[in-house]
């Protein structure tokens, strides 16, 4: 028995040295701190943590996703960051509960508590609220881009109702009091833009007669939304589409019914840009040249990413241009280099408003090889067809003259078949009108031919030999 607990100690040592051999190198994302209590309206700072103590980290991404019905982000900050190159700016989405990072750490880390962002979060409504990674990835730092990553974590908070402080009446005396009736009133005004292109809009809400410990309730377009700081009275709405919108405000009163105020509004933002022309095929070192339409007299920031052909290293570059005040413009590149560019383009106002991001276009830019090829295949692209029209035109002109000579020897023998009709009528012609003089003659004998029938014989015959002689001669000419 003694032997068989030596066993089961020794196999448990060695599962627990492999377990430690492959966690050794491993690298994991977490949120720091993961758990805590806090009450509404009050702000909770979690960081974004990478902890690689053995494995030397150099690049670092992930997509956030957090409770955005009990949290609301306020702005993630960078300061105290490990990454010295972001490939995708911090950025962030109340509307949706997304934030999104990616970013190089050029000199690379080794350890246990590295911040990557600082996260504000608002505490807005009670209940449990979640953070967590929907995607994320930590690459190593040994020249191949190894992902390190073997777990990220979550964090949980529990958030309460914020204490009211309860301020105690000062001792009225017993007296009749006469009521007081109040009229209850909400009031709704839109707060002037300071970008009139924000997709976002505030809202000062007054009301008079509110029920106590009730809260005024909002729909935008008809779908409710969540507004916990109502302290302020003022109500800002998350980014909205361009287009018309209502504004609605509720509130119960102490007359125990409810009032409504309505608001109608409208959002006006940046348009996304267009690409008008583009060529999806240019030699290397030519220029890739982009033409595209956006709102006229802004800035266009073209956003490109090469895909090199020889090492598959990706290249991403912004290039800012202005659109003229019909909205055109016009992008070109540097020397193009062999390889695959996807290029989009967003546009920005003065105060840092963005649109939405044009269609991603592809260009392929090939070698001097590739271009040779590509210039042959074009040749006899173009050569193939012209030689088929030529041989087309030979056949027709070869059928055309068959038809011509098959055509002139049917007439030659149908001129043949005429000459001999016309002939033998001539023949029979002639053979009439000697009968007639044979029979003229015999009247002569009874008695002699007026001077006037003797012409007229000689001149019939003299009309039928110039008859005869022309259709001759007309039929000889066509035959000819």
């Amino acid at each position: 028995m003694l032997q068989i607990y030596k066993k089961v100690f020794f196999f448990s040592i060695i599962v627990c040295l492999f377990s430690f051999a492959n966690t050794s190198f491993a690298a994991n994302l977490n949120f720091s701190p993961s758990s805590g209590s806090y009450k509404i309206g009050d702000t909770i700072k979690v960081r974004v943590v990478l902890s690689s103590p053995s494995e030397s980290a150099n690049a670092v991404s992930g997509k956030i996703l957090f409770s955005n019905d009990k949290l609301s982000l306020t702005s993630i900050s960078k300061s105290g960051s490990l990454v010295s190159l972001w490939a995708v700016e911090p950025s962030y989405s109340n509307s949706s509960g997304t934030a999104d990072m990616e970013g190089v750490i050029l000199t690379g880390y080794s350890g246990s508590n590295g911040t990557i962002v600082t996260l504000s979060f608002k505490a807005k409504d009670t209940g449990s609220a979640n953070i967590r990674f929907s995607t994320s990835s930590v690459l190593a730092n040994d020249g191949q881009g190894t992902n390190i990553l073997t777990s990220s974590g979550q964090a949980n908070f529990s958030i309460s109702q914020a204490e009211q402080k309860v301020t105690p009446k000062p001792a009225t005396p017993v007296a009749q009091v006469e009521e007081v009736k109040v009229n209850p009133t909400v009031h709704v005004e839109e707060l002037k833009k300071k970008d009139e292109l924000d997709t976002t809009v505030k809202f000062l809400v007054t009301g008079v007669g509110k029920k106590v410990n009730s809260t005024y309730k909002v729909e935008i377009d008809n779908q409710p939304y969540s507004w916990t700081d109502q302290a302020s009275g003022i109500f800002e709405t998350p980014e909205l589409k361009n287009g018309k919108h209502t504004f609605k405000v509720s509130m119960d009163t102490v007359n125990n019914d409810v009032i409504s105020s309505t608001l109608n509004f409208s959002i006006s933002s940046l348009s996304a840009p267009t690409f008008t022309e583009y060529s999806e095929n240019v030699k290397e070192k030519e220029y890739i040249v982009v033409r595209g339409i956006a709102d006229p007299n802004v800035d266009v920031v073209i956003d490109s990413r090469l895909v090199l052909s020889s090492s598959n290293q990706v290249i991403d570059k912004e290039t800012k241009v202005r659109a003229d005040e019909k909205g055109l413009f016009i992008y070109a590149s540097e020397k193009a280099s062999q390889g695959v560019y996807s290029i989009s383009a967003y546009t920005i106002s003065p105060s840092g408003v963005k649109s939405e991001k044009a269609s991603v276009v592809t260009v392929q830019v090939i070698g001097s090889s590739s271009s040779f090829l590509a210039n042959l295949s074009n040749t006899f692209s173009i050569f193939i067809p012209v030689v088929g029209l030529i041989i087309l035109l030979i056949i027709i002109l070869l059928w055309g003259w068959y038809k011509i000579l098959h055509v002139r020897e049917h007439l030659h023998t149908k001129l043949i078949k005429t000459r001999s009709i016309v002939s033998k009528s001539f023949d029979i012609l002639d053979d009439d009108i000697k009968e007639q003089i044979k029979i003229l003659k015999k009247v002569k004998d009874l008695r002699p031919l007026t001077p006037s029938e003797r012409a007229f014989v000689e001149q019939f015959k003299r009309d039928i030999e110039d008859a005869q002689n022309v259709i001759a001669t007309e039929i000889k000419e066509v035959d000819g």
